[in-house]
């Protein structure tokens, strides 16, 4: 069988494998046959969703193929893939590419993309997963703060009791003036024996000035005679 023949027939058998949502243009005329196609992360003949993604594959048929191996480009518009991850898929489709050789290959290459693909999907589950978990944890951990003391040793104790210390002289002295000025000028007993020495002495002055007084003792007696005095064993 010619090359020619066996580019065609390959691709009419690639165009009753794929949707015409998947087969986005073909080439027939030989010796420059292309093929276009669109692979969506969600397999052959299945509905795209939202986290899916979708990659084009670019594959253009030599004149000896399938002895000689096509070119291979592949689409990532939405940047799917990084620069390195694009370069390695790349060298994995042409190193299926060279272990078929002599056998029509468009069906493997395309299998190969789809399993990358579902490798792709892997590593992003992967990393939305260790984020979520690494959301959970740290969500935890804050948590986890809202139970957790302190640890405490000589030095911050030393240091909270020096804080402490001084935040209650602050309330202290607050006090005082606050009684102070309740006061407003008036002392008390102990205030005026404080403040006045005079108040020490007068006491004393006012018991020795008791004893030059004279007494009336006349004013003490009474007339006993006329009291009656009750006997205790009437």
């Amino acid at each position: 069988m010619s090359y020619k023949e066996q580019q065609e027939e390959e691709i009419c058998a690639i165009e009753s494998i794929y949707t015409e949502n998947e087969v986005i243009s073909i080439n027939k005329e030989y010796p420059n046959i292309e093929l276009e196609l669109e692979l969506n992360s969600a397999g052959p003949g299945c509905d795209s969703t939202e986290n899916d993604f979708s990659l084009g594959l670019h594959l253009t048929l030599p004149e000896k193929y399938p002895d000689e191996p096509p070119e291979i480009e592949i689409d990532d518009t939405d940047e799917n893939f990084d620069e390195e991850r694009m370069e390695q898929l790349k060298e994995t489709l042409k190193t299926v590419a060279n272990e078929n050789l002599g056998m029509v290959m468009i069906f493997t290459i395309v299998s190969a993309l789809q399993e990358e693909i579902g490798k792709l999907i892997e590593e992003r589950k992967e990393i939305q997963e260790k984020k979520i978990e690494e959301e959970k944890i740290k969500k935890e951990t804050i948590e986890n703060r809202k139970f957790q003391g302190t640890t405490v040793t000589a030095e911050t104790f030393k240091a909270w009791k020096a804080k402490f210390d001084a935040e209650r002289k602050v309330l202290q002295d607050k006090a005082e003036q606050e009684r102070q000025l309740a006061l407003a000028g008036k002392l008390t007993g102990k205030e005026q024996f404080l403040r006045d020495a005079t108040l020490n002495i007068s006491d004393v002055a006012l018991l020795d000035s008791a004893n030059d007084v004279e007494i009336d003792e006349s004013l003490f007696e009474e007339d006993i005679e006329g009291l009656e005095i009750e006997d205790d064993e009437d």
